[in-house]
């Protein structure tokens, strides 16, 4: 059931700062691609953590009510045996005012979270919430829950929906659930509809210091007669669940049988997020729309490398090369109007684009030393976007050639097998907004 807790512990906790029911439940959601600043790791990150890790600033964020406020990474909650470990981990902290990289103790507020944690706020006063990678530098989406009994608001702030939070109570409708749970308190909330079909991840946001909530999803109203009937699936903890556009779901949770029967409960839920760059992006690509040209996209996730060929040619012949080679020989082989460029670039692990610098290599010859190749490693910049399993964007600024543009290609010959397998391995969650 937890990360980094046992139960007992989980229990002792609660008992110690229950929360009461809460006014306002926002989320800060974003990505992290490489590109953010550094500084020295926050405590509460691993032993060993990477010298200077990313951080993002987010917010400012205000409070309605003075008191305590749970602070939360939505992103990663649990590693059980039946969860699922997705996003990215973070180290959160809260700053009176403005976060200062070179000295990460000004203005702090309370300490700082991993997981989960409470921190004092005041009524009306603005605080900058940083989110800095727990241990080692990844690429990848990232959300932290901030609730209290005040409301919350201010840059960044997104209203969690109403189903994402309730409260267990003791004249609460009760169910036999089975299992080791027996018949139980449950809230319930529906019908529900998403505009985005695909795997959704669900994030439990108050098993360390709440009402431990599992979440029954339905896909007709629910029967309290029979909650087995119609149900599309169960989670815990850290974990996802496959959901269409435009359809009535039920949302019921209860009380997990280990903990506390009543109290508040709160949890995340990301929508589908584009896959991670992985091996089985590997393959030839092209736009049916422009012909005679198209995309050869390797990659090396060892080295985290791509390397990228982008092939074409212009149908007005170069006179001049002609002229000089004809069309016979090693040297001719081909047409003399072809275009080849290559690409290459490192991606962070996570990473769902990744920059590339252009190479042109012309002259040489097939199978031949002579004369020699040459190649220009300087050509242009861009980048690879990647759009989902079966769709990339090719981003280039190409000075002395195509200018600046984007070239949308998909698979050649898309293989079920392949796609499927790189949904698989780049599966990751996409910003709640």
């Amino acid at each position: 059931m937890n990360k980094r807790i046992g139960h007992g512990l989980m229990l002792i906790l609660w008992l110690l700062v229950a929360p009461s029911a809460l006014a306002g439940h926002v989320v800060l959601s974003g990505k992290f691609d490489g590109s953010e600043p550094g500084t020295t790791p926050f405590p509460g990150s691993c032993d060993t953590p990477d010298a200077t890790l990313g951080y993002q600033v987010l917010g400012p964020v205000q409070v309605s009510a003075t008191g305590t406020y749970d602070i939360a990474d939505a992103s990663y909650q649990g590693q059980g045996s039946e969860s699922v470990q997705f996003a990215l981990d973070l180290v959160i902290r809260l700053y009176d005012g403005s976060f200062n990289p070179d000295s990460i103790s000004e203005n702090l507020v309370g300490t700082s979270t991993d997981v989960q944690g409470d921190v004092f706020l005041e009524e009306n006063n603005s605080y900058a919430v940083v989110a800095q990678h727990y241990c080692t530098n990844l690429a990848g989406t990232f959300g932290i829950s901030i609730a209290g009994a005040g409301d919350i608001t201010g840059g960044d702030a997104i209203e969690a929906p109403a189903y994402w939070s309730g409260e267990f109570k003791t004249d609460d409708p009760r169910a036999d659930f089975g299992g080791q749970t027996g018949e139980t308190i449950y809230n319930s909330a529906g019908p529900i509809q998403f505009s985005e079909a695909g795997i959704y991840f669900y994030s439990d946001l108050t098993y360390t210091v709440g009402a431990d909530p599992v979440l029954y999803v339905y896909d007709a109203p629910f029967n309290p007669e029979d909650p087995g009937d119609n149900v599309v699936a169960i989670l815990d903890d850290g974990n996802r669940l496959t959901l269409d556009s435009g359809k009535d779901y039920y949302f019921v949770t209860h009380p997990y049988s280990e903990g506390p029967e009543t109290g508040a409960w709160r949890f995340a839920l990301f929508p589908p997020g584009e896959p991670a760059i992985n091996m089985f992006f590997e393959d030839a690509w092209a736009n049916p729309e422009i012909g005679f040209q198209g995309a050869i996209i390797t990659v090396l996730p060892t080295y985290s490398a791509v390397f990228l060929a982008w092939y074409t040619y212009d149908e007005a012949p170069s006179v001049a090369l002609e002229g000089a080679g004809g069309k016979s020989g090693t040297q001719a082989v081909g047409d003399a109007s072809q275009r080849w460029l290559s690409a290459l670039g490192f991606y962070q692990e996570g990473a769902t684009d990744v920059e590339i610098q252009w190479e042109n290599s012309y002259g040489g010859a097939f199978n031949a030393s002579t004369p020699p190749a040459q190649q220009d490693t300087d050509y242009g910049t861009g980048r690879l976007v990647i759009e989902d399993c079966n769709q990339v964007t090719i981003e280039y600024d190409i000075p002395t050639g195509p200018g600046a543009g984007a070239y949308s290609v998909s698979r050649a010959a898309a293989d079920p097998l392949k796609v499927g397998l790189c949904e698989e391995e780049g599966l990751q969650p996409g910003v709640i907004e």
